[in-house]
């Protein structure tokens, strides 16, 4: 399988020669090191330098300003009037940049396999894990590049769109619901991209509150990772299932339930033992 495709990057760079302002769209998705061809990486670094100055962008112009360029020498100045030709009609340069991306960022995790793979038998496998893990990481920061730059329209139609969403549901919450009534009216629910802190005094119930949000969401069929630096998962776990039994959780330490109470508190956990909700205490 080609983790790469030619005609793509020939269309996209025609594309851009034809209409310079699609260099600004293409290129809040792509950079030039995530086309394959080296000569095409020169030609979108060109692009973006020529049209940051505010160059016009022709055939023309590129071939020469780009006349020493090793590619040039080999195939030619008329290379640059074939990419224009190369470009479609109706170009969707979002779409296309985004299928570049993809070939790159495929190409860089086998990048990544292949460099693992030649480490291996040098290292003991924790410090091969973790050598994979930073790799990775770094390589999912590097392609999320551009992604999340819009224009104003675009972002006023997306602002449209979630507003048209609300009025259509009723009023009822369409984000992830907390299980707290007033401050799901106040938020609509947890809304994707929020970043929201919880501050409070030491035992003032911080702990409580996320647990029982996790917990709720997780009720509703929405998957949650609850990450803890204090409490371990089995003590977090034993607050919730304290909770949900109404036995207090004082009785569930010291083993001091009661029959009846030990029932329920079993039942409650077979229960809620398929919720989707992951707790990691590492």
């Amino acid at each position: 399988m080609e983790l790469f495709d030619l005609p793509l990057e020939q269309a996209v760079l025609g594309a851009c020669i034809v209409n310079n302002t699609l260099i600004d769209r293409a290129a809040s998705v792509i950079n030039p090191d995530s086309f394959y061809d080296p000569f095409h990486q020169r030609i979108f670094a060109q692009m973006e330098k020529m049209h940051g100055a505010g160059d016009q962008i022709t055939a023309v112009t590129l071939s020469a300003a780009m006349k020493d360029d090793p590619g040039t020498v080999e195939l030619g100045p008329g290379y640059f009037s074939d990419l224009g030709l190369s470009a479609p009609a109706l170009p969707n340069i979002i779409s296309l940049s985004r299928a570049i991306k993809e070939f790159a960022t495929k190409r860089s995790v086998l990048v990544v396999a292949e460099n693992i793979s030649a480490q291996i038998t040098d290292h003991s496998a924790k410090e091969a894990i973790e050598t994979a893990e930073r790799a990775l990481y770094a390589l999912a920061e590097k392609s999320h590049y551009g992604s999340r730059m819009l224009s104003f329209g675009d972002a006023i139609t997306k602002a449209m769109k979630q507003a048209e969403d609300a009025q259509n549901n009723g009023g009822k919450i369409i984000g992830v619901p907390t299980g707290f009534k007033e401050i799901d009216q106040m938020l609509g629910g947890l809304q994707k991209s929020d970043l929201i802190i919880i501050a409070g005094r030491p035992g003032m119930g911080k702990t409580a509150l996320a647990t029982n949000m996790a917990f709720y969401a997780a009720t509703t069929n929405r998957p949650g990772l609850f990450f803890s630096l204090e409490m371990s998962a089995e003590q977090l776990t034993a607050r919730i299932l304290s909770e949900q039994s109404g036995i207090e959780s004082w009785r569930i330490r010291n083993g001091q339930m009661r029959p009846p109470e030990w029932d329920d508190y079993v039942l409650t956990g077979q229960k809620f033992r398929e919720v989707p909700l992951h707790i990691d205490d590492t």
